[in-house]
C-alpha cells in the first residue's frame, strides 16, 4: 500500500522530463509547513523526495509469508519512505464470521481442501481488507 497525496505522483518520475522540472511541478506536495524555507526545498535526490511523499503499510495475515514481509520493509528502506506494519488478521476474521453467520459455511483455502472459488474468495477478502484499510488510513492520515 502506498499512500500519495491524490496520486499525481505516479506520472512524475519518467526519463523524458528533468528532474528540476518535476521537483517544481510537485513542489507544493513536499511543503509540510507552508514555511518559506519549505516552498523553496528542493531534493538532492530521488530517494529524498520519496521519504516526504510517499507511505508504505505492509499488511500481513496469518497466511502472509515472511518473504513478504522482508521485501515490503526492503523496498520502503530503499526508496527512503515511512513504513508501517499491521497484522490484519482481526479485519478478515470479523469478514469471515459475518459470512459463516450468514451462509451456515466456511470457506476454506484450496491447500486445506477448499475449492478454487473458495479459494479466490478468500484472497479477495484480503484484498479487499487492505483497500479498507488503505482508504480509512489515507482519509485520516493527518491524526497519525
Amino acid at each position: 500500500c502506498v499512500c500519495v497525496g491524490d496520486g499525481k505522483i505516479n506520472k512524475s518520475i519518467n526519463k523524458q522530463n528533468s528532474w528540476y522540472e518535476k521537483i517544481q511541478e510537485h513542489k507544493h506536495e513536499t511543503s509540510e509547513s507552508g514555511a518559506d524555507e519549505e516552498n523553496n526545498y528542493v531534493p538532492v535526490d530521488a530517494k529524498e523526495l520519496c521519504g516526504r511523499l510517499f507511505h508504505t503499510c505492509y499488511m500481513g495475515t496469518k497466511n502472509s509469508s515472511k518473504d513478504t514481509q522482508r521485501r515490503a520493509s526492503a523496498l520502503a528502506k530503499d526508496i527512503g519512505c515511512y513504513h508501517y506494519e499491521a497484522n490484519i488478521d482481526t479485519l478478515v476474521e470479523s469478514l469471515m464470521q459475518l459470512f459463516i453467520t450468514i451462509t451456515g459455511k466456511t470457506p476454506k483455502f484450496k491447500a486445506f481442501g477448499g475449492t478454487s472459488n473458495e479459494n479466490l474468495a478468500l484472497q479477495n477478502i484480503q484484498v479487499l481488507q487492505t483497500f479498507f484499510f488503505f482508504f480509512f488510513f489515507k482519509s485520516h492520515f493527518d491524526l497519525c
